[in-house]
């Protein structure tokens, strides 16, 4: 069976995440990196971002994220949000193995910091109408000249797949859930093709 490497928000992992796992389920199995050591319930996203700067911070999620990626076994999607998928981004510039077949990263706010990495893995980022704190123009424009990478623009805020947060839509998670599930059967797909014919080739962005 396929695996995903799933890598969460600064929520962690805990309840937000059932859409997501349901999604999931039916095509791979998941293996969830949280950057806590046990779920969480936070009350509202500023609790989350004190806990996730005291309890870990980008680098322990990035060493978290590295240990993860040297276990995997199987045929593999790369899945995070946030916080978790810029980490994916860095862990994966400099990934040697050949089990992750793609990646997909929502709303990657810290990849603005990582712009000079590139990858050798199919990606998929999907970014947010704006950010905040930041001009999403150049960082966006930066990775469509990436080989490998697709970036899709979004109509909603950050966090639009977090029902925990403030940015989340509706519509935007129900964009975002179709957006891996066809990943997951295109990848089912070609693991199919790989065990008839003896191959494993990976996915397309």
């Amino acid at each position: 069976m396929m695996n995903c490497l799933l890598v969460t928000d600064i929520f962690g992992d805990g309840p937000w995440l059932q859409q997501v796992r349901e999604t999931i389920e039916p095509y791979a199995q998941i293996t969830c990196v949280s950057p806590y050591s046990s779920k969480q319930a936070f009350d509202h996203e500023q609790q989350a971002y004190q806990a996730y700067c005291q309890d870990c911070g980008h680098e322990n999620y990035l060493y978290k994220v590295r240990a993860a990626l040297q276990q995997l076994s199987t045929y593999t999607l790369a899945l995070g949000f946030s916080a978790g998928a810029s980490a994916l981004w860095r862990a994966l510039s400099d990934y040697s193995g050949d089990h992750v077949q793609h990646f997909i990263g929502f709303y990657p706010g810290q990849i603005r910091n990582a712009l000079a990495l590139n990858t050798q893995i199919s990606t998929t980022l999907v970014f947010p109408s704006h950010e905040s704190h930041f001009d999403l123009v150049p960082v966006k424009s930066a990775l469509r000249k990436k080989d490998k990478v697709e970036v899709l623009d979004s109509a909603w805020l950050h966090g639009f797949m977090n029902p925990c947060s403030e940015g989340f839509h509706v519509y935007g998670q129900k964009m975002g859930l179709e957006i891996i599930e066809q990943k997951l059967m295109l990848m089912r797909e070609s693991l199919m093709r790989a065990q008839e014919g003896g191959d494993i080739p990976a996915v397309q962005a």
